[in-house]
């Protein structure tokens, strides 16, 4: 029996090998699969999963930023693709590649079409440009079928901002692939390798951020915070694991003082950021905007407390007070209060970083998320 066909569009390429991977696995089973993003630096270990699995990865140059001409070029090549192939299901995540891939596929009358939201462009901006990026969204959501939403707080927020409707779906208790708990397990031996490649001493105490280095990730607040913390004599090191956007890494040392220059240690991206989770104490996610928080349940995971900015997106990967604690929303003092309570507490670190690997085996498998999502392909198209 000939397979239906499902396409995943992602504007980025780490996108997909953060957030689809295991859908686009577990959607083989039942589907001809398709991967619609911007090749250019493609992860090797990722094309080659995608290849050996028979995965056909196509190049749809996107540009993260908006650029008139680069964007109706990709609109044509989506059309073009829609055409020529008979796709049952388009699922779009990221905004560029939800507007463009959602429109498209309306056009070509791609019978399904679902866009995962995972986080507002708009959320710190106001006045106009807040309202086109609403507008955008409202968009992808007019053109759609079906919406996902990464956590209950985000659609809450969505539908108090009359962005999407009460009948958009969250996958069990949220997250976009959950977590897959045999990774990101903490080890005491790559935390010794770590350590010693980086120069960490074993009784310094590591403040982990991972993720995209971008001043919206709140990076500077952190560095400020941890700067407050060495001016009181910490034996604090601030580890940032991340591609740069926006800031140059010489930016973020610039921050420090010649003093504290070495108590930053940076590393671009990683395939392997559980290794880094167990060579950390504390994790922190200052965000001025974030969907869900997925890196804050993979930390917890790996049995970190987490520091986390007072938002929407994080109060569904956060339990205060139980695997972490919240932050006033750009707060520097607050933010270091509340690391230096952790770092003299080394007892509640490790009860929150318990409590945190058994919150997420409970609520955040990435099994059941997979399933989820399958389930939720099939109930669709017999619907």
């Amino acid at each position: 029996m000939i397979k239906k066909k499902i396409v995943y569009v992602a504007t980025v390429y780490f996108a997909v090998n953060n957030f689809l991977v295991p859908h686009i696995l577990e959607s083989k089973k039942i589907f001809d699969v398709f991967v619609l993003t911007n090749t250019k630096n493609i992860d090797p270990m990722l094309k080659n999963t995608l290849l050996r699995n028979n995965i056909k990865l196509i190049n749809i140059p996107f540009k993260r930023h908006i650029s008139i001409i680069y964007d109706l070029w990709c609109m044509i090549k989506l059309i073009f693709f829609f055409l020529f192939n008979k796709i049952t299901i388009c699922h779009s995540i990221t905004p560029k590649a939800g507007l463009l891939s959602m429109i498209a596929s309306l056009i070509t009358q791609v019978p399904f079409r679902i866009h995962t939201f995972t986080g507002q462009i708009w959320a710190n901006h106001i006045g106009l440009k807040r309202k086109f990026f609403i507008f955008i969204d409202k968009i992808i959501n007019l053109v759609s079928t079906h919406i996902i939403v990464d956590s209950r707080s985000q659609k809450k927020f969505l539908v108090k901002n009359n962005v999407i409707g009460t009948d958009s779906t969250v996958l069990g208790n949220g997250s976009i692939v959950g977590v897959d708990t045999n990774k990101f397990l903490f080890d005491e031996k790559i935390r010794i390798k770590i350590r010693n490649k980086l120069a960490i001493k074993n009784r310094a105490h590591v403040v982990l951020y991972l993720g995209r280095v971008t001043k919206d990730k709140g990076i500077c607040v952190l560095i400020d915070a941890i700067k407050k913390c060495l001016e009181q004599k910490l034996n604090v090191i601030l580890l940032i694991v991340g591609p740069c956007e926006g800031l140059a890494k010489d930016d973020l040392f610039d921050h420090f003082e010649q003093k504290y220059k070495k108590k930053l240690k940076y590393i671009d991206y990683v395939n392997n950021p559980e290794d880094y989770m167990s060579a950390s104490d504390i994790f922190c996610i200052p965000s001025f905007r974030e969907g869900f928080g997925q890196v804050a349940i993979e930390a917890s995971s790996c049995g970190l407390p987490i520091i986390a900015s007072n938002i929407y997106g994080l109060k569904d990967s956060v339990i205060i007070n139980k695997t972490g604690y919240f932050f006033k929303n750009k707060s520097v003092s607050d933010l270091a209060s509340k690391i230096i309570y952790l770092i003299n507490n080394k007892e509640i670190q490790k009860k929150m970083g318990d409590s945190g690997r058994s919150y997420v085996l409970d609520k955040f498998s990435q099994h059941n998320i997979v399933m989820l999502q399958n389930q939720f392909y099939k109930k669709i198209i017999v619907d």
